[in-house]
């Protein structure tokens, strides 16, 4: 008999201890929010970017390069930013303008470019932009491949 009470007072034990672990876990401690990204987005331009790409080499000029979102234009890639290729002190000449739009209502913050690159920034824990390229020295009717590049952005230099 004392057997049969020793394992009912065995299970009690089990269940409160189960009941409260339950109760503690569905219990509103206070708000504990997660720290917030340091946004990206049409709020903090300007802000720059430097990238490398993929499997470039440390003398790759043209592996590497600065997006620096600093214009505006209209229609439905309003934010506009120069590409210049290299680095500060191993420039490589020329540049060109991208223009993107920021996808709202994502984790992340999230540009599209008008042929269909997508710019990733996750705070300052780094950004991957997958560009739509053409392979080097090809010509103008090569069809493009996606070029995958990864850095960082931080607010205006």
């Amino acid at each position: 008999m004392r057997e049969a009470r020793q394992n009912v007072l065995s299970m009690s034990v089990f269940l409160v201890v189960a009941v409260v672990m339950v109760g503690a876990n569905t219990y509103d401690w206070g708000q504990q929010k997660a720290p917030a990204l340091v946004g990206f987005g049409p709020e903090a331009l300007p802000f720059a970017c430097d990238f490398t790409r993929e499997g470039a080499g440390p003398d790759d000029m043209q592996g590497r390069f600065t997006l620096t979102f600093d214009q505006s234009a209209t229609g439905p890639f309003p934010h506009c930013a120069t590409l210049r290729r290299g680095t500060p002190l191993r420039p490589v000449p020329g540049g060109e303008v991208i223009c993107l739009a920021h996808q709202e209502a994502t984790p992340q913050d999230l540009w599209e470019d008008a042929n269909g690159g997508a710019l990733r920034i996750f705070g300052h824990n780094g950004a991957r932009y997958i560009r739509r390229e053409r392979s080097p020295g090809a010509d103008a009717f090569s069809p493009t491949i996606d070029v995958t590049y990864l850095g960082s952005c931080e607010g205006a230099r």
